[in-house]
């Protein structure tokens, strides 16, 4: 079976455009934006946000499951981390 990851980005840097391919789960999308350092590090901090949404909604499983007095320390995360 071929390891596919859940959160992902391709990056293309021109001289005056970047084009960053992402993919979020099922969620693929293509951006484009300019070459400057502000608007690369503007796309940095966009995938930033996708890892920790992702984090969030990983927190909230575990927190929701341990509250049903379902115990699986640290196998949500693992699973996880498996299919990434």
């Amino acid at each position: 079976m071929e390891k596919v990851y859940d959160i992902c980005c391709g990056i293309d840097v021109h001289k005056k455009l970047t084009v960053a391919c992402l993919r979020n789960g099922r969620k693929k999308e293509i951006r484009q934006t300019g070459a400057t350092t502000r608007e690369l590090r503007e796309l940095v901090q966009y995938r930033k946000s996708l890892v920790e949404d992702k984090a969030r909604e990983l927190n909230r499983l575990q927190k929701m499951l341990e509250e049903g007095n379902i115990k699986l320390s640290g196998t949500v995360r693992e699973t996880v981390q498996q299919g990434e």
